[in-house]
């Protein structure tokens, strides 16, 4: 990411897609549809690391083709309870020329220093 020297001071935002390839991992979507907390690591780096709940997903970044648009729903209380709530308005929240694809990954502790690998007797 460049910045202008220009523009010093000014705080420029950008917005990535993320993809998660989820469907050989089991409980993914009760996670994210629970809205549990996720940790992003190294995402301007080569290959960022997503983590949700005890699960882990290592990233590749990709250009797009074109521009992904970005808009934030916000929904509508039904006053039936048989209907879903309906769609009450629709705005433009940003524009993304990058995705990030995110792989599942197996995720362990790292070993500590008192960790000592002992002989068995």
């Amino acid at each position: 990411m460049q910045v202008d020297p220009s523009e010093e001071g000014d705080e420029i935002t950008y917005y990535c897609v993320a993809e998660l390839n989820t469907a050989d991992v089991e409980g993914v979507d009760d996670l994210i549809g629970d809205s549990t907390s996720f940790q992003l690591m190294g995402f301007d780096e080569t290959i960022p690391i997503l983590r949700i709940g005890g699960k882990g997903f290592i990233g590749n970044h990709d250009q797009t083709i074109g521009t992904h648009l970005i808009f934030s729903v916000e929904h509508q209380a039904s006053q039936e309870e048989e209907r879903p709530s309906s769609v009450s308005e629709i705005q433009y929240f940003g524009k993304a020329t990058e995705t990030v694809v995110f792989q599942p990954v197996a995720l362990s502790a790292p070993p500590s220093s008192n960790d000592e690998q002992k002989p068995v007797h």
